[in-house]
C-alpha cells in the first residue's frame, strides 16, 4: 500500500510543478482563469499534504488502494491541463500572441494579446525589471522552447483540419479559455470528494494502526538520559561554560523562572551539551532540585507533569510533597521536544513552577525546531547549535575512528586525504562522526587493475585501519598486502562479524576460516590460516579471485560454520576441495556425517574448474538457493531455488562430461517440493528419479535421452506422474520411449516437442496414427487419456514427422486421423515440420487432421499443402496464422470459417497464391445473397504480405462490415498503390486501424483514405522509403498516428506537424496482432 501512496504522491507533485513559479497564475488571472487555478492548486496541495502525512504508515485497506488509483488518475488529468496552459504561457513569451489563436479570429487574437502583455508586464514588475520590454526573451528561453516543443510533440492538439501539410508553416494553436476553465472546474469537483474519502479512510487506518502499535511506538521513541556516554565534549566547551555561568551567576539567576531553549538539527549535539551542563559540579551544587525529562513526540501536559513529579528526588529527613520541593531552586531539562500545541498548552505546563518564591529557577529546552524554541524562550534569543568547526570536528573524528590510538596521519599521508574527504561529507555533525566510528558495514577496496602495487605499504595501511569491534559486514577487495590484518587474524577483534567478503587478494595468511591450503613449492602444500580463533556470528562468507587457493577443509574441533547461511566462492582456478565436499565423500551416511552447515540456505559456486568433489544438490532441507556455474569437468550450470512460489531445479551438463548417472549431481530424494525440473545434456533421466517428485508440474528435457519404462499397467495409478507440462528438445529418444513416458502422464495439458530426429511418426491409441516406413521404433503413440487432458501442443523442427490420414470410411475401421481425436486440444503450433501434412495436400482427403475444438492454430514452414479444405471442421477456430506453407497453397475452405465459424483473426505470409480463387467464391456467395440467403463475414483482423491479392473489390466488399484491423506487412516489392487497390481499400468501411509494416520499397500511402469513416489509428512502421504523407487524405475520425524510428526523419516530422492528432514515435511493434 505504501507503493500506492508514493505513486499517487509523485503524480500530485508532478501536477503541482507548473504552478510552482507564480507566473502561470498571473497569466491565468489575466485570462479570467485565476479562480480555477487557485482551486486546483489548493486541492492538489491538500492531496499532497495528506499523502505526505500517510507516507510510511502501514495501510491495509483495499478500498483505499482503489481510491488512491482514482486520485492518481485525477492528478494526471490535472497535470495535462496545467501542462497545456503552461505551454500557452511559454508560447506567448516566445512569440507574442502569434501562435495563441487563429489569425481569422480577430477578437480572440486581440484578447490573448492583451492577456499576454499584462502577464509579461506584471512578471517583469515582480522581478524589478520595469524598464525592460514586455516581450524581452528571458534567460530560460531555450529551456522553455524545448519544453514547448516537447509539449507539442506530446499533445499535437491543434485545429480540427486533418491532412493539411504544415511542414513549412508555424502551427497556430487555438486557446480555448472556456474549455480549459471548464476542465479545471470539473477536475476540482472530482478531486474534492475523492480527497475527502481518502482522508477519512487514512485517518481510520492510522487510528487503528496507532491502537495496534501503541506499545511498540512508545518503546521505539528515542529516550535520552541525564548521564552522558561521551567521554569528552568536543567544540562546545565555550558555549557550555557561558550557559553554566548564566544559569548560576548571570541573568537567569536573578529571575523567578527562566526558560532557555537550544535548537539545531538532529545529530548536532544538543543532548550531549545539555548532559555536560546538567552534570557539571557547579550546576549540581547551585540547584536544589534537578529533573531530566525526555519529551520526544508526546507533549501531554498531564503526563509530563506526572513524569516531572516522579523525577523529583526525596531527601532523607525532610517532610513535604513533591510540590514543596519544586518551591526550592530547580533545574528542569525538557530534552528533544518535538511539538507543543500552542502557547496556552505551554503556559499550562509552567503553572506549577511559577508558584515558588525562590529565584533562579531554570527550564532548559532542546528542540529541532526554531519556531518552537522561539515560542518557549523567555530571555534574549534561543541558542542555535551549529556544525563543529573543522579542527574541532577532526579531533572528534579521530577519537571516534581510532579511539585512544594515535591517528596515523603522520606515517600515512594518503590516509589523511581520505580522512578529509570523509570529514567533508559528514558536514560537521558529531553524530555522523560517531556513526562512522561505529560502522556496522565497512568496504575497503583497491583497484584490482592497478599496476603500481605496494604490498608493504598497503599492508601497513590495512593494519592501522582497525574498525569498531561491533562491525557486522566487512569487504576487502584488491588488497596488495601479504596477509590479512591482525584485527582480522591473529588478534581477532571483529568476532561479531556476520558477513565477510574477501576478493582478489594475494595473502599468505588468512582469517580463521578452518584449514586453507596454498602451494609452497611444486608438489607441496602448506597451511596458511590463523588457528585458535573463530568468528562467533558469521552468516555470510564470500571468497572471490583467490587464485592460489587449493584446498579448504573443515576443522572438526571448531564448528565455525554453525550459523553460516550463505556461502559464495568464485574464480578459484586451483581449488579442488571445499568443506561441503565431505557430504559427497561420506555418501550421506547419517551415522558418521558431521553437519558443518546446519543452517546453510544459499550456496553459489562459479568458475572453479578443478573442483570435482561436490555433494548432490540439495543435500539438506535448509538449502533453498543454489547457483553453480562452470564447476569441475562436468557441470556447466546448476540452479536450484525454492524461495519463490514456483520452485525449480535446472541442470546443464558439459558435452564432454564423465557422469554415469544423474544421482551423482542431484539428490532427487530431497526434491519432493520442486515444481519444475529442467535437464540438459545429462545422462538418461529414469523413472526412479521422477517417482519421488510428488509436486513436479513441469519437466523440460533437452539434448538428453529418456529411459522410462512403463511400470505396472497403463491404469496403474501407483506409477503415474502428476506432470502437467512436458517440453522435449533435441532428444535422442525414439517414439517408443516417448510413448512409454506419455502413458505415465494422465494430467498432461501442455506438450512441446522440438528437434527430435528419432521421432518421426505419431499414433494416438488405436485411432490416431503417424506414419513411419523405415523404422518402427520411431512410432509415437498418444495414449487415450490425452484426448481429455491435452490443451496445447507445439511441434517444432521435426523434419521427419508426418501425420497419417485415414482411408475412406468404407475401407477403414478406424475413423478419424491425424490429431483429430484430441478433443480437448485448443492451441496448436507447428513450425519446421515440412512433411507433417503431406497426406492432406488435396481436397480429396477423407478426414480432418485437427480436432474441431481447436481455438488457436499457427502453421509455419510446412510443405506440400495445396488446400485448407481439411480445416473446414475447425468451427471453433478464432486465430489462424499461416506462413511459408507452399507456393500452391490456396485458402480453399476458409470461406466457411469466415461466414459460419468463429474465425476473427487471420495472418497469411509467404503464400503468394493464397487468395487466388477467393474472387470466384465470393461472387458465388454474393449470388446466394441475391437469392435471399444471408451471408456475413466475422473476420475482424487480417495481416498479410499479399497486398495485391487482398486489395481487390470482391474481397474488400466481403470484409466491409466486420474487419476492424488491416495490416499490410513485409512486402518487398510494392512501391505504390494502384487506383483500383485504393478504391478497393475504401470499401472496408468498418476499418478502425490500418497498419503498414516493414514494406521496404513502399514510397507512398494511398492517396485518399477519407472514405474510411471509422478509421481511428494509422500505423507506419519500418517503411524507410516513405518521406511524406498525402495531403487532405485522412478522415475526420482519425485520432492517432504511430510511427517508429525505422521510418524516415522527414516522415516523423511531417506526422508531428499534423493538426488535431496524437503522434507516438517508436511505438512497440506487435507483429502477431
Amino acid at each position: 500500500m505504501e507503493v500506492a501512496i508514493d505513486a499517487a504522491r509523485w503524480v500530485v507533485d508532478k501536477a503541482l510543478s507548473p504552478l510552482s513559479g507564480g507566473l502561470l497564475e498571473t497569466w491565468a488571472a489575466s485570462s479570467e482563469l485565476g479562480v480555477n487555478i487557485d482551486a486546483i492548486k489548493m486541492e492538489l496541495l491538500y492531496a499532497k499534504g495528506m499523502l505526505e502525512n500517510a507516507q510510511g504508515r502501514e495501510i491495509r485497506s483495499q478500498a483505499l488502494k482503489e481510491l488512491l488509483q482514482k486520485l492518481q488518475h485525477l492528478a494526471f488529468d490535472a497535470d495535462d491541463v496545467l501542462d497545456e496552459l503552461d505551454y500557452f504561457r511559454i508560447h506567448d513569451e516566445l512569440k507574442g500572441t502569434y501562435e495563441a489563436a487563429d489569425v481569422d479570429d480577430a477578437s480572440c487574437f486581440r484578447g490573448i494579446l492583451v492577456n499576454s502583455r499584462h502577464t509579461a508586464a506584471k512578471a517583469l514588475y515582480q522581478f524589478g525589471m520595469e524598464g525592460v520590454s514586455a516581450f524581452h526573451v528571458h534567460e530560460n528561453t531555450a529551456d522553455d522552447a524545448v519544453k514547448s516543443q516537447k509539449w507539442w510533440q506530446k499533445h499535437c492538439c491543434c485545429s480540427p483540419n486533418p491532412g493539411r501539410d504544415r511542414a513549412n508553416e508555424v502551427p497556430m494553436l487555438k486557446f480555448d479559455r472556456v474549455g480549459i476553465s471548464t476542465r479545471m472546474k470539473h477536475i476540482v469537483e472530482q478531486l474534492q470528494p475523492i480527497c475527502a474519502k481518502v482522508s477519512v479512510i487514512l485517518n481510520m487506518e492510522m487510528l487503528g494502526s496507532n491502537n495496534r502499535n501503541t506499545q511498540d511506538s512508545t518503546t521505539s521513541q528515542r529516550l535520552t538520559i541525564s548521564e552522558s556516554v561521551e567521554p569528552k565534549l568536543y567544540g562546545r566547551n565555550k558555549m557550555k561554560d557561558e550557559i553554566i555561568r548564566d544559569v548560576t551567576k548571570g541573568i537567569y539567576s536573578e529571575q523567578g523562572l527562566s526558560v532557555l531553549s537550544l535548537f539545531g538539527p538532529g545529530g548536532i549535539g544538543k543532548t550531549t551539551l545539555v548532559q555536560y551542563i546538567y552534570n557539571n559540579q557547579e550546576v549540581q551544587s547551585h540547584f536544589h532540585v534537578k529533573i531530566w525529562v525526555c519529551v520526544s513526540f508526546s507533549f501531554n501536559v498531564s503526563m509530563l507533569l506526572q513524569q516531572i513529579k516522579d523525577q523529583i528526588p526525596k531527601v532523607d529527613g525532610e517532610n513535604g510533597t513533591a510540590e514543596d520541593r519544586i518551591e526550592q531552586r530547580f533545574l528542569l531539562i525538557l530534552d528533544d521536544m518535538w511539538k507543543c500545541d500552542g502557547e496556552d498548552m505551554w503556559k499550562r505546563l509552567l503553572v506549577p513552577f511559577s508558584k515558588g518564591q525562590a529565584k533562579g529557577n531554570v527550564v532548559l529546552v532542546t528542540t529541532r525546531f526554531p519556531a518552537l524554541a522561539e515560542m518557549v524562550n523567555t530571555i534574549d534569543q534561543p541558542i542555535e547549535l551549529e556544525r563543529l568547526e573543522h579542527e574541532e570536528f577532526m579531533q572528534l573524528f579521530e577519537a571516534c575512528v581510532f579511539g585512544e590510538a594515535k591517528a596515523p596521519w603522520q606515517d600515512h599521508s594518503e590516509l589523511l586525504d581520505t580522512g578529509k574527504k570523509i570529514i567533508g561529507k559528514l558536514k560537521g555533525f558529531p553524530l555522523a562522526a560517531k556513526t562512522v566510528g561505529s560502522l556496522k558495514k565497512l568496504s575497503l577496496e583497491w583497484d584490482v587493475q592497478r599496476s603500481d602495487k605496494e604490498p608493504d605499504k598497503e599492508e601497513r595501511i590495512l593494519n592501522v585501519l582497525r574498525p569498531h569491534d561491533n562491525l557486522q559486514e566487512l569487504c576487502i577487495r584488491g588488497h596488495g598486502g601479504h596477509s590479512c590484518p591482525p584485527w582480522l587474524g591473529s588478534k581477532l577483534s571483529v568476532k561479531n562479524l556476520q558477513s565477510l567478503h574477501i576478493d582478489t587478494v594475494d595473502w599468505t595468511v588468512f582469517p580463521p576460516l578452518g584449514e586453507l591450503w596454498l602451494p609452497k613449492e611444486p608438489g607441496q602444500e602448506y597451511l596458511r590460516s590463523v588457528q585458535g580463533k573463530s568468528f562467533q556470528n558469521l552468516k555470510t562468507l564470500e571468497l572471490v579471485g583467490l587464485t592460489r587457493l587449493e584446498k579448504w577443509v573443515h576443522n572438526d574441533t571448531c564448528l565455525l560454520f554453525s550459523l553460516l547461511e550463505t556461502f559464495i566462492i568464485r574464480d578459484c582456478p586451483e581449488l579442488v576441495e571445499l568443506p561441503v565436499s565431505q557430504y559427497a565423500s561420506l555418501k550421506f551416511k547419517q551415522d558418521v556425517r558431521i553437519d558443518l552447515f546446519p543452517k546453510m540456505q544459499e550456496l553459489r559456486i562459479a568458475d572453479c574448474p578443478k573442483l570435482e568433489s561436490l555433494p548432490p544438490i540439495p543435500w539438506t532441507d535448509t538449502l533453498h538457493t543454489v547457483d553453480m556455474k562452470n564447476v569441475g569437468s562436468s557441470l556447466k550450470r546448476l540452479v536450484y531455488s525454492t524461495k519463490s512460489s514456483s520452485s525449480k531445479l535446472s541442470l546443464e551438463i558439459k558435452e564432454d562430461h564423465h557422469l554415469e548417472c544423474l544421482d551423482e549431481m542431484v539428490a532427487f530424494h530431497n526434491l519432493s517440493k520442486i515444481h519444475e525440473l529442467e535437464v540438459s545434456k545429462s545422462p538418461p533421466l529414469m523413472h526412479k528419479h521422477l517417482h519421488g517428485l510428488t509436486s513436479l508440474k513441469t519437466l523440460k528435457i533437452s539434448d538428453s535421452s529418456i529411459t522410462l519404462q512403463l511400470l505396472g499397467g497403463p491404469d496403474d495409478e501407483k506409477h503415474m506422474l502428476a506432470l502437467e507440462r512436458l517440453e522435449i528438445q533435441n532428444s535422442s529418444a525414439h517414439g517408443k520411449e516417448l510413448t512409454q513416458f506419455l502413458l505415465q502422464l494422465p494430467k498432461l495439458s501442455f506438450f512441446r516437442m522440438s528437434s527430435c530426429q528419432n521421432t518421426s511418426s505419431n499414433e494416438m491409441g488405436s485411432q490416431l496414427q503417424m506414419e513411419e516406413v523405415a523404422d518402427e521404433g520411431g512410432l509415437l503413440l498418444f495414449p487415450q487419456h490425452l484426448t481429455i487432458s491435452l490443451r496445447e501442443l507445439r511441434l517444432r523442427m521435426n523434419p521427419g514427422l508426418s501425420l497419417l490420414t485415414s482411408l475412406p470410411p468404407e475401407n477403414n475401421s478406424r475413423p478419424g486421423g491425424g490429431l483429430h481425436n484430441l478433443h480437448s486440444l485448443q492451441t496448436l503450433l507447428i513450425r519446421g515440420c515440412p512433411k507433417l501434412l503431406s497426406a492432406y495436400s488435396s481436397s480429396s482427403s477423407y478426414c480432418c487432421p485437427f480436432p474441431s475444438a481447436l481455438d488457436f492454430l499457427r502453421i509455419e514452414d510446412v510443405e506440400g499443402m495445396n488446400t485448407l479444405a481439411p480445416f473446414a471442421n475447425l468451427t471453433s477456430l478464432t486465430y489462424l496464422y499461416i506462413e511459408n506453407c507452399g507456393k500452391n497453397l490456396r485458402g480453399e475452405g476458409l470461406l466457411t470459417l469466415f461466414t459460419q465459424g468463429c474465425l476473427t483473426v487471420l495472418c497469411v505470409y509467404r503464400s503468394p497464391n493464397f487468395f487466388d480463387n477467393w474472387v470466384s467464391w465470393i461472387v458465388a456467395t454474393e449470388c446466394q445473397q441475391q437469392k435471399g440467403l444471408p451471408v456475413s463475414c466475422k473476420l475482424q483482423a487480417l495481416r498479410t504480405d499479399d497486398i495485391a491479392g487482398v486489395l481487390v473489390a470482391p474481397i474488400c466488399r466481403l470484409f466491409s462490415s466486420s474487419l476492424n484491423v488491416l495490416g499490410l506487412c513485409s512486402n518487398k516489392e510494392i512501391v505504390s498503390f494502384t487506383k483500383e487497390q485504393e478504391k478497393a481499400l475504401e470499401l472496408i468501411s468498418s476499418l478502425q486501424e490500418l497498419c503498414f509494416f516493414r514494406n521496404e520499397k513502399l514510397q507512398s500511402l494511398p492517396a485518399d483514405l477519407r472514405g474510411l469513416n471509422n478509421l481511428r489509428i494509422l500505423e507506419i512502421l519500418r517503411c524507410p522509403a516513405i518521406r511524406s504523407l498525402p495531403k487532405n487524405a485522412f478522415p475526420n475520425s482519425l485520432r492517432k498516428i504511430n510511427v517508429d524510428r525505422g521510418c524516415s526523419e522527414k516522415l516523423q516530422h511531417h506526422c508531428i506537424m499534423l493538426e488535431g492528432l496524437t503522434v507516438n514515435i517508436d511505438r512497440q511493434v506487435n507483429t502477431n496482432l
